[in-house]
């Protein structure tokens, strides 16, 4: 790229550290960058790879945005066009998660999301 750093390869250390310091960021709609936006109270970009233009190989990333879509912190881009305006505009900060830490407080997270999930679909 010619208007942003980047690197091939980041070691975990240096990837949270550059996480901590972006104002958002902006990513495939993988789980693992959702839970490190959220994680971070970042606001998060998303740009779902792709079955038909061969990013993938299914559309399992545009399920994913299907389902999170609307959430706060949280854009998604599906052209080139809406990445630029998300870009430019990016969502407003995510609000804090409280850690989790026990087995209980899993259970009920995992609970609060798939009722959640139930009730907008």
């Amino acid at each position: 790229p010619r208007n942003m750093t980047w690197h091939r390869v980041i070691e975990p250390v240096e990837f949270e550290r550059y996480v901590a310091d972006a104002r958002f960021i902006v990513s495939h709609a993988g789980i693992g960058s959702l839970l490190t936006a959220e994680r971070h109270s970042k606001p998060i970009i998303l740009f779902p790879r792709t079955c038909y233009l061969g990013e993938h190989r299914n559309e399992h990333q545009m399920a994913t945005v299907t389902m999170i879509s609307g959430r706060p912190g949280l854009a998604v881009a599906n052209d080139e066009a809406q990445l630029r305006h998300a870009v430019l505009n990016p969502p407003a900060s995510q609000t804090p998660q409280p850690s989790i830490t026990s087995r209980e407080q899993i259970c009920n997270a995992i609970s609060a999301f798939l009722d959640t999930a139930r009730r907008s679909s």
